[in-house]
């Protein structure tokens, strides 16, 4: 009674072992897409926080530069904010 529900459930995974390989390629390339986008996305979020965080740092470092800071701060929220 166990022997033919093993073969069976055997065979359901063969099944879907064989779909999976003919639908594998293009399922494949767009699990990596998405792997690689998600990758490069976080790279670049990683990169603009480091260099807002050097850029910061050099600033409040030299004292004479932070008006400047302000002012790109400013017009930053500026460029972001909905323009009325």
């Amino acid at each position: 009674m166990e022997k033919p529900q093993r073969l069976r459930q055997r065979s359901a995974i063969a099944g879907l072992y064989q779909r999976y390989q003919r639908c594998s390629p293009v399922s494949v390339t767009i699990t990596s897409l998405v792997i690689i986008t998600i990758t490069i996305s976080i790279l670049i979020s990683f990169l603009i926080a480091l260099f807002s965080y050097v850029s910061h740092h050099n600033i409040t470092c030299h004292h004479h530069d932070h008006h400047q800071h302000t002012n790109f701060l400013l017009d930053s929220a500026v460029l972001l904010s909905p323009s009325p």
